[in-house]
């Protein structure tokens, strides 16, 4: 998007001039009209944006765009048309980026445009799924219900995800102290020790050779070490953003003793929510398994739910689809069943999808309680390795002098 600096005129023949965002001028004289302004005359300004990706200012949050879509939700039920709904958000929106967000939205609506388009033009704002839903919403008429439903999800989805990431805060952290109190002990305290068991002589400890093996294989490589991890560590963070590496990350999370029952709850919670929410919307059955299974963020489960969509086609049961791939919990599947059989299958969804929410925060906790331990004598054996390497030969060296 370009920057222009303009004049324009006023109701009152007076002038004004200022600085905005336009893909052109034809783009920027129709915004200048959602503010009562005319354009006289604009110059395209050659000015370098500071990249978002750096500045925290210019990150939209998932709150930000949850409350865009209550607010978007309650002035609709109010009666205020959908065109002077955004524009009302726009004039009270304070984030500079989102602001201009909401801009665009205004002036395509006012083309003309509908709102699921103009939406889908910021994926990275609003998700595919975001604006599938709307224009199913556009379709029934029901925007502002559907919009509820969408925060309700949307707000639900961030607190899981922020359930399981502060599960992993605490045992990530732990792990990283533990290596760089082992790299500070070979790398400064071993070599000090190491001269002074030349000083005394005699056939150290194999357990000592061993780790002054690793201090000075650190200390002669340490350059080639950092090196070697950043690289590694780059290829790494691209190979992840393929397809294969996705899937093989995807993987891991569900076959990982501890990992494996935080995601399928996360999964199974994910599903049930988006699926209800979906079927009470009215998007038909078949074309809600299959966009439900896009949602799970899980390549490996995407790739086993193929056989679910296939099943669902040829005109079984969700329940008994779902069965067939053996992932889902007994409990689930029989829940989904009295959902089919009674008619209420959203319903059953949204208080299953409740239950599992629940049982996640208790799994978190588990896994948590279970990671603590393994991570302490972890961390007990590698001081202690470190430890019994240093005291072994200077007891030795304690009974040489006595």
């Amino acid at each position: 998007m370009k920057v222009f600096e303009y004049t324009a005129t006023k109701f009152d023949g007076s002038t004004t001039k200022g600085r905005k965002e336009a893909y052109d001028l034809s783009d920027l004289r129709t915004k200048l009209r959602t503010e009562n302004l005319y354009l006289k005359d604009a110059k395209e300004l050659k000015i370098k944006k500071k990249s978002s990706f750096f500045t925290l200012s210019g990150k939209i949050t998932n709150e930000m765009v949850v409350l865009f879509m209550r607010q978007l939700s309650i002035l609709i039920n109010a009666g205020v048309s959908l065109t002077e709904s955004i524009k009302t958000l726009y004039q009270q929106e304070t984030h500079k980026l989102f602001k201009n967000i909401l801009q665009e939205i205004q002036t395509d609506l006012m083309q003309g445009v509908m709102l699921s388009e103009s939406l889908g033009k910021h994926p990275k704002i609003f998700p595919a799924y975001m604006k599938n839903m709307v224009y199913v919403s556009e379709l029934t008429g029901e925007i502002s219900e559907i919009l509820t439903l969408l925060a309700d999800y949307y707000e639900s989805e961030h607190k899981t995800r922020r359930k399981a990431k502060k599960a992993m805060t605490y045992p990530t952290f732990l792990f990283v102290i533990v290596i760089l109190v082992f790299i500070f002990l070979v790398t400064f305290i071993v070599p000090q020790m190491e001269d002074l068991f030349d000083e005394f002589g005699g056939e150290l400890p194999a357990i000592t050779q061993f780790v002054v093996g690793i201090s000075n294989f650190f200390r002669n490589n340490l350059v080639a070490i950092v090196f070697g991890v950043a690289i590694f560590g780059f290829l790494m963070f691209l190979f992840m953003r393929t397809k294969t590496g996705k899937y093989i990350k995807d993987t891991i999370k569900l076959k990982f003793p501890v990992l494996k029952s935080i995601t399928k709850d996360l999964i199974v919670t994910r599903f049930a929510s988006s699926l209800a929410i979906m079927i009470k919307s009215g998007v038909s059955v078949m074309e809600s398994i299959e966009t439900a299974s896009e949602l799970m963020d899980n390549k490996y489960f995407e790739k086993m739910f193929v056989q679910v969509v296939d099943f669902v086609q040829k005109g079984q049961r969700i329940a008994t689809s779902i069965d067939a791939i053996g992932f889902f919990p007994a409990m689930f599947v029989e829940m989904v069943a009295v959902g089919e059989q009674t008619g209420e299958l959203e319903v059953v969804l949204k208080k299953v999808g409740e239950y599992y929410d629940d049982k996640l925060t208790g799994t978190i906790e588990a896994a948590t309680a279970m990671l603590e331990p393994m991570l302490i004598v972890f961390a007990a054996a590698v001081v202690g390795v470190v430890i019994m390497s240093i005291f072994l030969p200077l007891m030795k060296i304690m009974e040489h002098i006595g």
